[in-house]
């Protein structure tokens, strides 16, 4: 059965929740845009579609490879669509740590890429509460899936500062909460109001579209640094330079120790990427200027070896080379002689 039609019934009394009297025409609008349900057995292993337009992922370091399958594994366990009608519900949701430069944002982008899954991203730190304007995160979160057609991926970065640390109990920050959380529930705002001046389709029948999609077209990633998880001790890294990263990830009982039930438990996989070291910083670069061309990749290097054991005391990360690979354009970019135009016609005294 579709998933769209197979979780109909569910939308049917949300949507009587909203307005009763334009339930009817909201799932006669809703019921258009669904594909037909196939005739055949639910999709299997051979069966099942494979995501559209799949592209390179980019470079994917060692570090981030067992990773990056565990994320695939999941994204194509997903895609099946022979779970919609399982007595239990599966949790798909993935819950990346790990210190911050390690390259979780960047391991996400590069799902994105190789499932050809459009992608949203969105921040903890920079989610706006209801009652912005018609700007507020969940808005704009179901004003795109409205407009999904399959299978998507939703990233919430900083999931970190979801976590009470600082005892914050101000307005923001108590609906912010409460609002992510019932995003990772699957839910939406039921007053949330989606219009498409490009559609004549109604705005209830956007946001049932939406809740849909959010049911069961998005997969969500979210990653944060929680560092708390690591425990700091110090050790030499040969450049007679010290980092107070610890060398172990934190274990599975560590992570459900320190991270809260009511975080923890919206996600049904917690996978760790581990503090970077020496032989991770060697192998980045060396990766990264393979794939650059002749003169930018002397650059490139030129700018990585400089600055190397600043960089690992620093724990910088994968955003060190991001920002090696942007030195070397603009030393690029700078030996290269500026082109000026200067007239040549005579003034007149």
């Amino acid at each position: 059965m579709d998933g769209g039609n197979a979780l109909l019934a569910a939308f049917t009394i949300e949507l009587i929740g909203k307005n009763m009297d334009t339930t009817a025409q909201a799932i006669a609008d809703l019921l258009t845009q669904l594909p037909p349900e196939p005739e055949t057995e639910p999709a299997t292993a051979e069966t099942a579609p494979t995501p559209s337009k799949p592209e390179n992922p980019g470079l994917v370091f060692p570090h981030q490879q067992e990773i990056f399958r565990e994320l695939i594994t999941t994204a194509r366990a997903f895609g099946k669509e022979n779970w919609f009608s399982l007595p239990v519900l599966p949790r798909w949701h993935t819950l990346l740590v790990g210190p911050t430069g390690n390259g979780k944002s960047h391991l996400v982008r590069a799902l994105g890429k190789f499932l050809g899954w459009p992608l949203l991203t969105v921040w903890s730190t920079r989610w706006i509460v209801a009652g912005g304007r018609g700007k507020e995160t969940c808005h704009e979160i179901a004003r795109w899936l409205s407009k999904q057609d399959g299978k998507c991926l939703i990233f919430v970065d900083e999931a970190d500062k979801l976590l009470n640390e600082t005892n914050d109990t101000s307005l923001w920050g108590t609906h912010m909460r409460a609002e992510m959380f019932q995003f990772l529930d699957r839910d939406l705002p039921a007053e949330i109001e989606i219009s498409d001046p490009e559609s004549e389709v109604s705005s209830l029948a956007l946001w049932a579209k939406a809740q849909m999609n959010l049911r069961c077209n998005a997969l969500i990633v979210a990653a944060g640094a929680f560092q708390g998880l690591w425990d700091y001790r110090p050790r030499s890294l040969g450049f007679s330079a010290e980092t107070t990263f610890a060398e172990n990830t934190p274990s599975p009982h560590e992570m459900k120790t320190v991270l809260p039930p009511e975080l923890i438990n919206r996600f049904g996989k917690i996978l760790s990427l581990p503090p970077l070291r020496e032989q991770d910083y060697v192998t980045m670069i060396r990766r990264t200027a393979q794939a650059l061309p002749g003169e930018l990749r002397e650059k490139f290097i030129k700018n990585a070896e400089k600055n190397l054991p600043e960089a690992i005391r620093d724990g910088r990360g994968v955003r060190y080379v991001e920002e090696c690979v942007t030195q070397a354009l603009l030393d690029e970019a700078a030996a290269k002689p500026m082109q000026t135009s200067v007239s040549t016609k005579s003034v007149s005294p």
